[in-house]
């Protein structure tokens, strides 16, 4: 497995107004920081790589400790663009609202590795959908609200402390009071919805930014088109290693993948989307791989490299292989064969 290094992070500027929260309910953010096997000097450190379970876990915790069941809502009224790093200031800068929450969804991953937000545009209404990443042994109600509750803020910072939207929707069951939602949101709440999302009129997306900059835009964005790239590598380099390691069991499949990626199909294929890629090319590129590694570093028959690389017969793989190399595994290695001597 490789459990470890595909656990998904969140930076620590995510606990932006945590502390003061806190003890405002006589609550001392050291105790909730032991509890989770966290150093105090993350609170210094923004950039810093929070594994997303432990994050929910603080909330939750945090949420008990207050006796505040809205605490990630409560939260997310004291957090500001900046906590986002670059993806907060290019937002900032942005010609439009449109532009602001697309570079959001574009970039989110940078801040928070397993969320997405996405705009659904209807006819006269926007639907901002928050999808959060589906991992195992929390409660994810805390982020959840904290999420939507961050949306309205963003919204509320880029174009006026006033706004409201014209509906607001949950997946999660709805708790005994809605007090606090009525007077966060100021609209209608609903739940036990199909997605979590936000809904508002379709006109505002094309409200100007009072801060908009296009040298600085293109810059931060510049910047940021870095960062992703490198990430990208990364993640596909992940992507590469299951595949692999799957191989030596089975032939890999998109679900058997995504499962050690601790993902599901859907996300594991938008992942590889944004690098321009998909599960199958990825699979045909490890195949392609270990079949030259294997044509020229050892004398195995083609039979034995079609089932160490999981094809269904000799033929199948012949025609996979010429595919890549435009010509056959057999023509391969009478080229590249290393003789020893």
């Amino acid at each position: 497995m490789i459990k470890n290094m595909t656990t998904h992070t969140i930076r620590a500027a995510a606990f932006e107004g945590f502390r003061s929260l806190l003890w405002e309910h006589d609550v001392n953010p050291s105790e909730i920081l032991a509890a989770l096997g966290l150093d105090e000097s993350l609170w210094e450190n923004p950039d810093a790589p929070i594994p997303l379970n432990t994050y929910r876990r603080a909330l939750n915790l945090a949420a008990a400790a207050t006796q505040q069941p809205q605490f990630g809502l409560l939260l997310s009224q004291r957090q500001s663009l900046s906590k986002f790093g670059a993806v907060g200031y290019l937002m900032k800068h942005a010609n439009t609202l449109r532009d602001s929450l697309e570079c959001l969804g574009q970039y989110l991953r940078i801040h928070d590795e397993s969320s997405r937000a996405s705009l659904e545009i209807h006819d006269d209404v926007v639907l901002w959908k928050l999808e959060l990443g589906k991992l195992t042994g929390e409660s994810v109600v805390q982020h959840t609200e904290h999420g939507a509750g961050l949306g309205l803020r963003i919204i509320r910072i880029l174009i006026s402390k006033t706004w409201k939207p014209k509906a607001v929707y949950f997946e999660h069951a709805k708790p005994e009071c809605t007090k606090l939602y009525d007077l966060i949101f100021q609209c209608s709440v609903f739940f036990e919805q199909s997605a979590n999302m936000t809904e508002f009129p379709k006109e505002l997306l094309n409200q100007k930014l009072p801060d908009a900059d296009p040298q600085l835009y293109s810059i931060i964005r510049s910047h940021l088109e870095s960062i992703k790239e490198d990430a990208g590598d990364a993640f596909l380099q992940l992507v590469q290693q299951s595949i692999q390691e799957n191989l030596e069991h089975s032939k890999p499949l998109l679900s058997m993948t995504a499962k050690r990626l601790e993902m599901n199909a859907a996300q594991l294929q938008r992942r590889l989307k944004l690098q321009n890629t998909t599960f199958q090319e990825v699979l045909q590129d490890v195949r392609f791989g270990l079949a030259c590694k294997y044509l020229t570093d050892t004398d195995l028959p083609l039979s034995s490299i079609t089932a160490l690389l999981a094809f269904a017969d000799p033929a199948v793989f012949s025609r996979s292989f010429k595919h890549s190399a435009s010509i056959t595994p057999s023509a391969w290695r009478n080229e590249h064969k290393i003789i020893v001597s």
